[in-house]
């Protein structure tokens, strides 16, 4: 492929708009908040009906609140943010571990 000009690169896995969506949440989620509009018009999905479960707990946890149709970390849930984030990962890379 060198010799012919062109680089012998492809991607090992090709994400799916399910995993796109979710990758572009925990990024949202790290800044702080998420406005799930904003996911409607991107995605065509409604994450606060998806990750309903997930976000009761949170807020039951006082890691987060819901007002106003957006969802806001707490500072407890800020400075926490990386051992939430795996609650959303779909189940086959919840125990990843990435060096």
């Amino acid at each position: 492929m060198v010799q012919a000009g062109t680089l012998p690169l492809s991607r090992a896995l090709a994400p799916t708009e399910r995993q796109l969506m979710i990758r572009e949440m925990i990024l949202q989620l790290k800044l702080g908040s998420i406005d799930p509009e904003y996911f409607r018009r991107k995605f065509r999905a409604d994450i606060l009906e998806a990750f309903a479960p997930i976000w009761d707990r949170l807020e039951g946890e006082r890691m987060l609140t819901r007002t106003d149709g957006r969802i806001a970390l707490t500072r407890a849930g800020l400075l926490q943010v990386d051992r939430l984030l795996p609650a959303f990962f779909e189940p086959q890379h919840r125990g990843a571990r990435y060096a």
